[in-house]
């Protein structure tokens, strides 16, 4: 898998993915978070990166960043982050 990206999510089934946990899993991501979101509380995202960073799931690379102020939604910042990331897992066709 080239990468993973996650908007405004989180793992409710933590349990299940340190059992599920394996090499295929590791893979760069990007997991993007409002912190004003009613929906999906910033602090369950923050809760899942515990797990994520202890089964090592988004090694090689996880990158993971919260906007100011924005709610259940995206944003265009977020949005250029999406592209950039992508841009850098997905390689250019020869």
């Amino acid at each position: 898998m080239g990468g993973l990206v996650v908007l405004g999510g989180w793992l409710p089934i933590r349990d299940e993915i340190k059992r599920l946990a394996s090499q295929h899993l590791r893979c760069r991501s990007s997991w993007g978070m409002a912190d004003d979101d009613s929906i999906v509380p910033c602090r369950l995202a923050r809760m899942s990166l515990g797990v994520v960073f202890q089964e090592k799931v988004g090694e090689p690379g996880l990158k993971f960043k919260e906007y100011p102020g924005l709610q259940h939604s995206s944003s265009e910042q977020e949005l250029e982050d999406v592209m950039q990331f992508l841009r850098h897992v997905i390689p250019e066709s020869q």
